[in-house]
């Protein structure tokens, strides 16, 4: 026992004088309750509210970030890089810490692929901007239902003082305008045939 850490002695003596003291059956689930020891006396690193896409809500708790990489031919995806997220309130924007993980390993993830893709969560301009100027990546996603799309102004300009008009009008996702983006019509074809 002298490999023994005196923290651990003290522990390991104080678990048998508390099993010893127990009167009836002992359930190992609530010995908290009785020693001097129990989880809510250490902080837990990490911790905090957190999306839970499962339960569709934010609850409290750790959160592992976690990176796969895909293969289209046999359609499977293989770990890659886990993360804990230790994010603190108040510092920088949860996608800001993101885009900086990403951005920390673009050498090695460049290497294996050029296309990124991401949930709806991360489809906004400061983490595509920051993931796609670290590595030079494709960055694919599905955008968020308030998304909100302007067709760009090709129009002729007024003559009048101010600023210029850049764009036109809202994009209707699901009646597109083919005569505004000639090429869409195309692409479309292309995707759903």
């Amino acid at each position: 026992m002298s490999d023994i850490a005196m923290c651990q002695k003290k522990f390991i003596v104080h678990l048998v004088v508390l099993l010893l003291s127990m009167r009836s059956r002992v359930n190992y689930l609530m010995l908290y309750c009785y020693g001097k020891y129990s989880e809510k006396s250490y902080h837990t690193p990490g911790v905090g509210y957190f999306w839970s896409g499962c339960a569709g809500s934010v609850k409290w708790g750790l959160e592992l970030s976690a990176l796969a990489i895909g293969d289209i031919e046999n359609q499977t995806a293989l770990h890659y890089h886990a993360r804990q997220t230790e994010w603190q309130k108040g510092t920088e924007s949860l996608q800001i810490w993101y885009a900086k993980q990403l951005c920390s390993g673009a050498l090695e993830l460049q290497q294996m692929t050029k296309i990124l893709t991401a949930d709806a969560f991360f489809s906004k301009k400061p983490f595509v901007d920051m993931v796609c100027a670290a590595g030079r990546f494709t960055f694919v996603s599905r955008l968020q239902h308030n998304s909100y799309l302007r067709y760009a102004y090709t129009g002729e300009q007024k003559p009048d003082r101010g600023r210029c008009k850049a764009y036109g009008g809202k994009i209707d996702l699901s009646n597109l305008d083919t005569a505004i983006l000639p090429s869409l019509k195309r692409m479309t074809m292309k995707l759903f045939m």
